[in-house]
């Protein structure tokens, strides 16, 4: 059960206006929750209504939960926390945008450290302050680094900031397979040390399987997510049992999170959609669009679902959504606007992916993180390749029930075969100048386009 208490911190300041911290304090039953802390009024914060959740991987004060992992510059509950902070306001914009379709070099890696960093300036939550903790990540780098992982049709999504910020979004199924190959993509390919931050987008075991599983393996700093199952059950139950004694935030549609100069701004969660963002475009596919029916008692579009706006490059993953919240999202105005990098939603399901969002959105490229029989759906491949402007559909898997039609390339599928079965990702890199060049593990084939 989720226990609403917004606590207002103000002077008299804020009768003229004034900025003022905001604490919403979230308790979740069994999760040693302790507040989530914003800074600047929810109006101020953003143009839909959303928090800033402070730092840059801050977890806040109070309750049980922990600032900061040991030796990663955080501090128990109340205290402060350490580490890199600051804030970018995310771009975007409007324009054209070509592909380069150039081939570059092989995948980085080595020499890579966390970083710790000074005290960050943070809200200020029941029991102290919190700032951000120590970044896990890469030092040094220039990139914005985006590893989808293979976990069979389920989702694990990692990314780090050019200034070491670390999330992570879903880790698979249950079981070690899942988490292995998560925890191999964190220690020896990206290389960090910790994650500041871990969303699960719903509640079903493809997503949060993992999450569970990862929580007593690696150091997290929060763990996040739209609040309790709708369905309930055993595995929701054991989420909310690992996360004991750890922190937990509840994400809202509009609350935004800096990591570093990456902004990442949520637009859906608990089946609430975000008011219209600054980039929002009217949509003239909605007239006539095919419609599905609301899903009430599924998961699915409950997912939280995200932009990551690095300059002028956008990422959108938005999880699990079906249908009929995609078209909420997409009708009469698409609120998001267009986009770079789309993760496809649902593994390519076809009760997923309406092309009245799709469409709207208009990806130069897409990836989509299926299994060999799970996802790709035949209908969902037409609808990609009929957006415009797309230039290329990458897959972590062949869908081998399917043509070659309705199959990305082979030289974009990061798994051709089941037999052996060789986990390979697919990693984006996106630089500051808007360039983003994605990597097949399996082959080293590199393409690179530019944002608009």
């Amino acid at each position: 059960m989720i226990s609403s208490r917004l606590t207002l911190s103000w002077t008299s300041a804020w009768t003229l206006g004034a900025l003022a911290t905001l604490l919403f304090a979230s308790p979740l039953a069994g999760a040693g929750c302790s507040s989530r802390s914003v800074t600047g009024s929810r109006d101020a914060a953003s143009a839909s209504g959303g928090a800033t959740i402070a730092g840059s991987g801050g977890a806040v004060g109070g309750g049980s939960g922990i600032a900061g992992a040991p030796g990663s510059g955080g501090v128990g509950a109340g205290g402060a926390s350490e580490g890199s902070g600051g804030r970018v306001a995310g771009g975007g914009g409007a324009g054209g945008r070509t592909g380069t379709g150039a081939m570059g070099g092989g995948l980085g890696g080595g020499g890579r450290t966390a970083s710790g960093g000074g005290i960050a300036s943070g809200g200020v939550a029941a029991g102290g302050a919190a700032g951000a903790p120590a970044a896990g990540g890469a030092t040094g780098q220039s990139t914005l680094d985006i590893y989808f992982i293979d976990v069979e049709g389920g989702a694990a999504t990692l990314m780090v900031s050019p200034s070491g910020q670390t999330l992570l979004v879903d880790a698979g199924n249950p079981g070690d397979r899942d988490v292995t190959r998560v925890l191999n993509v964190l220690n020896n390919q990206a290389r960090v040390t910790r994650l500041d931050y871990v969303v699960t987008t719903h509640f079903h075991s493809d997503h949060v399987g993992g999450v569970t599983a990862l929580a007593s393996r690696f150091p997290v700093g929060q763990f996040m997510d739209h609040g309790p199952s709708i369905e309930g059950g055993a595995l929701y139950n054991d989420y909310v049992a690992a996360l004991a004694g750890k922190t937990r935030v509840m994400v809202r549609p509009g609350d935004r999170l800096q990591l570093g100069d990456v902004d990442i701004i949520f637009v859906s969660a608990g089946g609430q959609l975000v008011d219209a963002l600054p980039t929002a475009t009217a949509n003239p596919l909605c007239t006539g669009a095919p419609q599905m029916p609301e899903r009430p008692t599924d998961e699915n579009p409950q997912s939280v679902g995200f932009v990551a706006r690095f300059g002028t490059f956008d990422f959108v993953d938005l999880g699990d959504l079906t249908w009929a919240v995609e078209n909420r999202l997409a009708c009469p105005t698409n609120r998001i606007g267009p986009a770079d990098l789309l993760q496809v939603s649902h593994h390519g399901l076809e009760i997923s992916s309406a092309p009245q969002l799709v469409h709207a959105l208009a990806p130069l490229v897409a990836l989509m993180n299926n299994g060999p029989t799970k996802g790709g759906a035949v209908a969902t491949f037409d609808t990609l390749k009929a957006s415009p402007g797309i230039q290329d559909i990458w897959t972590l898997h062949r869908a081998i029930n399917n043509d070659a039609a309705h199959n990305a390339v082979e030289a974009l599928c990061a798994n051709i075969t089941t037999s052996p079965d060789g986990a390979h990702f697919v990693k984006a890199s996106v630089a500051r100048d808007g360039s983003y060049t994605l990597t097949n593990a399996r082959n080293n084939e590199m393409r690179t386009y530019r944002s608009r």
